[in-house]
């Protein structure tokens, strides 16, 4: 059985889905600028000042955002769908489990993420793009921001296919 994605869904239902799934996708789109960002920081010299007030603008525009807009959205999904995505009903297993991976993202994009982006970049405005506490940072970024990335895809996958459900809503 296929269901489209607001038939039979309140107003009120299809505005949190729309917010929802609307900040995933623009998720994805800057998911993919971090690598870049990252690959270029490597390089040394005065080149990493640009790349580190882009980094904190995407941190602080649009991530910060994305990690209250999202947990906000779904929230009022499952409030207003009428137990369809109660994340507790056995059928919606995939749901509990892209919550989990969501708290995991959420934990360590606050915890760990942003805090060196803002510390790169108070590095990098000072002048001190080429101290070995930048390369410390950017090093331990580039080790935690594939993980993210890919908790992030595994919330997608969950998000579409919703395996266990018997029903793969588009």
């Amino acid at each position: 059985m296929v269901a489209v994605a607001g038939i039979g869904l309140s107003p009120l239902a299809r505005t949190f889905l729309i917010a929802h799934v609307g900040m995933a996708v623009i998720m994805v789109g800057t998911g993919y600028v971090y690598p870049i960002l990252l690959g270029n920081m490597k390089e040394r010299g005065a080149g990493r000042i640009p790349l580190t007030r882009v980094a904190k603008t995407i941190a602080r525009g649009f991530t910060m955002p994305f990690l209250v807009i999202q947990p906000l959205t779904g929230l009022g999904l499952i409030l207003t769908t009428h137990n369809l995505w109660n994340p507790f009903h056995a059928t919606n297993r995939w749901l509990f489990a892209a919550i989990v991976l969501f708290v995991a993202i959420f934990l360590l994009d606050t915890f760990l993420s942003a805090p060196l982006i803002r510390r790169m970049a108070a590095l990098a405005e000072s002048g001190s793009f080429d101290d070995p506490e930048f390369d410390k940072h950017l090093t331990k970024l580039s080790k935690f921001g594939p993980l993210i990335g890919l908790l992030f895809i595994a919330i997608v996958v969950l998000m579409v296919w919703k395996p266990g459900s018997g029903v793969v809503h588009f």
